[in-house]
Order: structure tokens, then sequence, then C-alpha cells
């Protein structure tokens, strides 16, 4: 028995693995849910350093995590849609597809294991991260409003009119009061 040369073997068709549509329609969505997650985590150490460029009055600081929150909350939007498709796509394999927009949680409760736990960790913690990120924000705009009510009331005392010493004016005329604003003083 003669073994195959290498130019046989090279010729010679190599098995195919055909994964389902449905296993491939969940990996691609479990990947995209997995990038959703990164982007949260971003976002939320945004979050925390808004909060540090707040407490440290960092202005410049403040105004860059802004933007790049912005850049990230814009891939997340357009990332979005794909999930959105995905989603749509696994609903549409399963049986019962009767919902017109499932959640993440209804899909994997219709699915098989170990599809099912995947989809369902992935959402749990999704969820939690969501969560967080959204007690953070809502933090980040308290101190801010608290922040600029105070400013706000900083300078309703410096607009304020002073009231000076009162002086009789000419003739005897009783007590004035001269009223004096130091925001007229100062433009």
């Amino acid at each position: 028995m003669n073994a195959p040369s290498e130019l046989e073997t090279a010729r010679a068709p190599r098995p195919v693995l055909h994964v389902s549509e449905l296993d491939g329609a969940v990996d691609a969505l479990a990947a995209e849910l997995s990038t959703l997650q990164g982007q949260l985590r971003e976002l939320e150490g945004l979050a925390d350093a808004k909060l540090d460029a707040i407490r440290r009055a960092d202005a410049r600081r403040l105004e860059q995590l802004a933007l790049d929150e912005a850049v990230l909350l814009q891939h997340v939007l357009t990332d979005g849609n794909r999930r959105g498709a995905l989603l749509a796509r696994v609903a549409q394999q399963l049986p019962g597809a009767d919902d017109e927009r499932p959640t993440l949680r209804q899909i994997a409760d219709r699915l098989a294991e170990p599809r099912r736990s995947r989809l369902r960790a992935r959402s749990e913690a999704l969820s939690e991260l969501s969560r967080r990120l959204q007690r953070k924000n809502r933090l980040v705009g308290d101190v801010a409003r608290n922040l600029q009510g105070h400013i706000r009331g900083v300078f309703a005392d410096v607009a304020s009119a002073a009231q000076e010493t009162g002086v009789y004016g000419p003739g005897r005329s009783g007590p004035r009061s001269v009223s004096r604003s130091w925001i007229d003083a100062v433009g």
C-alpha cells in the first residue's frame, strides 16, 4: 500500500463543518453583546472620570470626557442597529416567534442549552452594568446640578445690591442709602 503523496493530500477535499444558521446568528449576537458590554464598561469609566474632573474643578478634562462620551455613544447607537438585526434574525428562527420585538431574555429562554445559558449570562451582565452606569450618570448629573445651583447662588449674592451706611442728605432730609452692585462695577 502506497502512502498518498503531498500533492494528493493537498488536493483531497477537506471536511467542511456546517454550522446551523441559528448557531451562527447566536454566535454573532453573543459577539455583539460582548462588544456592547465593553462599550458600557468604557462609559462607566468615563462617568467615574467625570466625577473626578468635577471634584478637581477640571473644566478642560470634563469637556474632553464629554466629547469622548459622545463618540462612544455614537458607536453604541450605530452598533445597536446591527444588534437589533441579529436579535430579530435569531428570533425569526425560533419556534413561537409571535412577538414583534422580543427581548434578549425572551429569546434566550426559547433556546436550547448551552445557547440559553450563554445569552442569559450576557443579558444579566449587561443589565447589571446598565444599572451601575445609570446610577453613576445620575450621580454625575446630581453633582453638576448642585454645583450649578451653588454657583448661581454665589452670583446672585454678588450681583445683589449692597447697602451702604445711610447718610443725611442736604437740608437734613433724613437718611438715605446708596446701593451699588458688584456686577455693575465689573461688567
